[in-house]
């Protein structure tokens, strides 16, 4: 039988623990000691003001109550660091995830500051590494508020100097499982290059902008291309509070990108008629991956290189799809960096 050791946070000072930090700190003592025991950190109703790096794996952090257990900081892209820099996209989340084996349950995690206008990109949970599943959460923010690694290999001039605080370091497939979550945001707020199953979450675009015409684009993955599985939306509701025609589905932040709907409850009033948006790259037409099932009520005015499953090409890629999710291991990367 597998060893759990457990902590717990409270604000109100019946846990062992009054900040998550602490906790954490000392889950790295214990991780020392036994590099298997399955820890978990229990933490109870409360506001928690604070920025949190997970880099150890084999870890459970559990809220009693994701309404009511909320994990806030309000960091954001466009801030001038004391060091003199800007802050950037991957300096701001709230709670960034650096390992393997790790499951959220029954939190809200959110970035506070505000729309990217005016702030940049504000991320709430930066989640990097295999094995990722995120149970039962509430991910809240606006331009930018999810992040499922890894990063892309390097930016349009081979560099990966504005790539954040892992750039320097080898990429690897990542496979991640949100169930069951709200995710609320605006602009590319579902972004990265994990094989990422959206299962059953609740998807919500919010309108920070008024002068903006293009109110959201919910997908922005940036999957490599020797990767067939990016983003698969899987029995979402999809909905919003913006204007009419006013929403993409997805957008390639690389090339290779790939996003899959299959059996998602999409509010056609938000949904533009193109449905997918090709972020200017024409040659994503062609290494890009974007799809519907037939099913779908805004398929059949989607721009033309898209795709459209019928039943029997939706339960080939549904089972094509979890064979790999679900494999001992994920492949090898393979760094493209003419993956723009």
């Amino acid at each position: 039988m597998e060893r759990i050791q457990e902590f717990t946070v409270s604000k109100d000072k019946n846990g062992c623990f009054n900040t998550i930090y602490e906790a954490l700190n000392s889950a790295k003592e214990v991780r020392l000691q036994d590099e298997k025991v399955l820890i978990k950190i229990n933490i109870l109703d409360g506001f928690y003001k604070e920025r949190i790096k997970v880099d150890i794996s084999n870890l459970i952090i559990e809220g009693s109550n994701f309404k009511n257990c909320i994990i806030s900081n309000n960091y954001r892209a466009l801030e001038i660091m004391d060091d003199g820099n800007i802050r950037g996209t991957f300096r701001t989340a709230t709670l960034h995830l650096d390992g393997d084996n790790i499951t959220l349950r029954n939190l809200t995690i959110e970035n506070s500051a505000g729309n990217g206008k005016d702030n940049g990109q504000c991320v709430a949970l930066y989640s990097d590494g295999d094995n990722i599943k995120v149970e039962n959460c509430i991910l809240k923010a606006n331009q930018d508020t999810l992040f499922t690694a890894p990063l892309p290999q390097a930016d349009k001039t081979g560099s990966n100097k504005g790539l954040g605080p892992q750039a320097i370091y080898p990429r690897k497939h990542c496979r991640q499982l949100y169930k069951e979550c709200s995710i609320i945001g605006n602009i590319d707020f579902i972004f990265g290059g994990a094989t990422a199953l959206f299962d059953n979450c609740s998807i919500f675009v919010i309108d920070d902008n008024k002068d903006r015409d293009t109110k959201g684009y919910i997908a922005a993955p940036c999957t490599t291309q020797d990767l067939e599985f990016g983003y698969l939306f899987y029995k979402c509701m999809i909905s919003g509070d913006v204007d009419e025609k006013s929403v993409y589905l997805a957008r390639p932040w690389r090339i290779g990108a790939k996003a899959v709907f299959i059996d998602c409850n999409i509010n056609p009033y938000i949904i533009k008629d193109e449905v997918f948006h090709d972020w200017n790259k024409e040659i994503a037409h062609n290494t890009s991956y974007f799809a519907l099932d037939s099913a779908s009520d805004v398929f059949e005015n989607r721009v033309n290189w898209s795709h459209v499953l019928r039943e029997a090409e939706k339960k080939d890629y549904i089972n094509n799809y979890f064979e790999y999710f679900n494999s001992a291991k994920p492949k090898d990367w393979i760094a493209d960096i003419e993956n723009i």
